[in-house]
């Protein structure tokens, strides 16, 4: 999988997750991700937006992703970084591959989806 579509799938996959689960809160009388009054002591970021009484919370989204990047003697063209995905079962080959790994950390901001109050 390249890095972009896993990174890709990854921060749409929160937000379905969050869109999904606030209708089941609208239904169980809860609410996941209210808005904030601007007078309100909230120690975490937020940003308000002018003419508005409310404010939005900063969701620090962390990655920690270990890559490997391998070369082998085929005849495969392309590039990119892939991410390793693991595979159970068997498969025979007799390719010779090189492999390097890294570790990737690093932060996104998101305003998830909110709910009124």
């Amino acid at each position: 999988m390249e890095l972009e579509t896993f990174i890709s799938e990854t921060i749409k996959s929160i937000i379905k997750g969050v869109n999904s689960t606030q209708e089941f809160a609208n239904e169980s009388n809860a609410v996941i991700n209210p808005l904030v009054p601007t007078d309100d002591k909230v120690s975490q970021n937020c940003i308000t937006y002018p003419n508005d009484h409310r404010k939005r919370i900063i969701t620090k989204i962390d990655f920690d992703i270990d890559v490997v990047v391998s070369s082998n003697n085929s005849n495969e063209t392309g590039g990119g970084i892939k991410l390793q995905v693991i595979n159970f079962g068997g498969k025979n080959s007799a390719t010779e591959s090189n492999q390097t790994s890294s570790n990737l950390k690093f932060e996104i901001n998101m305003l998830l989806p909110y709910q009124e109050v």
